[in-house]
Parts: C-alpha cells; structure tokens; sequence
C-alpha cells in the first residue's frame, strides 16, 4: 500500500497516508486546522524519473462477460461488444483473476456433468450385473465385489478433486526469463538453450 503526503498550506502541517489505489485523493480534510491538504510527491518520488508505462491492455467484453481478444488495439470493436482498456497492473490481475474465475466455475460444471454421466452409467451396469450374479462362481462373485470396491474408490476421488484453476494469465505481466522457455525457431537456428547449434 502506497505512503502518500499531503501537505496543508494554512498551517504549514504535512501528513502521511497509506492509501490504496482505489482511495486515492488529491487532498483531505487537515486534521490540525480543518483546512485543505492536497497531495504533495515527497521529495524522492519528485527526484527520480518515474517508471516507464505500459500501453493499455486493450479487450473486448460483451454483457454476458464473453472476452475477445483483438489482434490490434485499434481493431473494430465487434456489435454487442464494448472496448475495454487495462491500464495498470492492478487491473491486469482483475481482469485475470475474473477470468479464471469463470472458466474454473464451467470447468467444475463439465465435470459435475461427467460425474453424473458416470453415476447413470454405474447404476445401469449393475442392474445388470445384479441379474447376472446369480450365475457367477464364487471366484466371480470376490472378482465382482474387488472390482466394485476399485471403482466406488475412484469415484470418491473424482468427487473429492479440488477446484480447477484454469491458470488464465496474461503472458507480458506473468512470465520473464526464470519461468518461460528460451526463445526457439527453426529458422533462426536457435536451440531449447538459447545457444545455437
């Protein structure tokens, strides 16, 4: 959380604040006279050159929350969407994490439907089974019973998955040189290594 100063011209008071981006304020009521503080850059944020910004991360998000991912930030935004612009890194992990958040729910949806696909499918084998066992050998019969065993155990598992994280990021503000692979192409002649061959 950034420490931000606000200095009151009426009684020469300077106050600090840890804000959040979202509270951000050009000035706040000063607490020693009632006047107005307005936000002053202390002296070490004034003194350097400020960190380069990136340009926005442009999308295209209709009302349902379906994205687009334009080939250019200038691109035709398509009917029955609208022109959305990342412009910090803040809202980068917003958009982020939104994502993943509801890919991860229809993830665990498609696998909700496969459980139950499952069931259906184990229910009926075993009505079947139920009418054949009469003819089993007791051998079968211990073969069945371990079988049925094995799978009621990967059923239960298939249950007791943890939630899917999609892992959805953007790649500029999530991967560098210690978690992406070496830059590799054929007609460069450049190996997994990044050395040539």
């Amino acid at each position: 959380m950034p420490l931000y100063d606000f200095h009151c011209s009426a009684c020469n008071s300077t106050v600090e604040r840890f804000l959040v981006a979202s509270e951000f304020t050009e000035s706040l009521i000063c607490g020693s006279c009632g006047g107005t503080s307005t936000y002053t850059p202390s002296f070490w944020y004034s003194s350097v050159i400020p960190a380069q910004r990136f340009r926005p991360v442009v999308i295209h998000k209709d009302a349902n929350g379906n994205i687009r991912h334009p080939a250019h930030e200038n691109a035709p935004v398509p009917e029955g969407f609208e022109r959305v612009e990342l412009r910090n890194i803040h809202e980068v992990r917003k958009f982020e994490a939104e994502v993943n958040l509801k890919e991860g729910i229809a993830a665990q949806e498609q696998r909700y439907i496969r459980s139950q696909a499952v069931d259906a499918q184990v229910k009926l084998n075993r009505e079947v089974m139920a009418k054949a066992i009469g003819n089993m050998s007791a051998k079968g019969k211990r073969f069945y019973d371990a079988m049925k065993q094995v799978g009621e155990l990967k059923r239960e598992q298939l249950r007791s998955q943890a939630p899917i994280d999609p892992g959805f990021h953007l790649e500029a503000f999530s991967q560098d040189s210690s978690n992406r692979e070496a830059y590799r192409d054929k007609g460069n002649d450049w190996g997994r290594s990044g050395q040539r061959k």
